[in-house]
């Protein structure tokens, strides 16, 4: 295992952990640095917006005509883009990685916190229970279960 492995199972890890932290919903980046060569090299995981996404369709959907201000509301699928870190995790694999392991190997650890559980800190108890009514409200999102049914308490150790 390298660095580059262990970025990645950590970051899987917080994904379960601390989902409004970092996750595999979100973006990435990595600047990589080769010490054999000094070379720096940087890998971009953020998304991108849908492919059939263009501010024509946003408008119509919004119901803004042309030219006229507005904005987007969270609610709306356009408020989000298409994730780019669960792609960049596997290019920083691929791309910086020792070749030792597997992605599956890397990704186990978090797998077995999402099987078995763990403790909930205190600040994502908080942030889970504050968008819990988001969640009940907005049935068209697509959420799992847990959070449409059980508030969130901080475990105790």
């Amino acid at each position: 295992m390298n660095l580059q492995d262990a970025a990645v199972a950590v970051a899987a890890g917080m994904n379960m952990t601390e989902p409004c932290s970092t996750g595999i919903g979100g973006d990435m980046f990595c600047l990589y640095y080769d010490a054999a060569t000094g070379k720096v090299s940087a890998l971009n995981g953020s998304g991108r917006s849908g492919e059939n996404c263009t501010l024509e369709t946003i408008r119509n959907s919004l119901g803004l005509k042309d030219g006229a201000p507005g904005e987007i509301p969270m609610s709306s699928v356009h408020a989000v883009t298409v994730p780019g870190a669960a792609a960049g995790w596997v290019d920083t694999v691929e791309k910086f990685g020792s070749g030792k392991l597997t992605l599956e190997q890397i990704l186990a650890p978090a797998i077995e916190l999402g099987e078995k559980g763990f403790p909930l800190s205190e600040q994502t108890a908080h942030f889970v229970s504050f968008i819990h009514p988001f969640f009940k409200a907005h049935h068209h999102i697509t959420i799992p279960p847990l959070f449409l049914t059980t508030p969130f308490s901080v475990a105790k150790i």
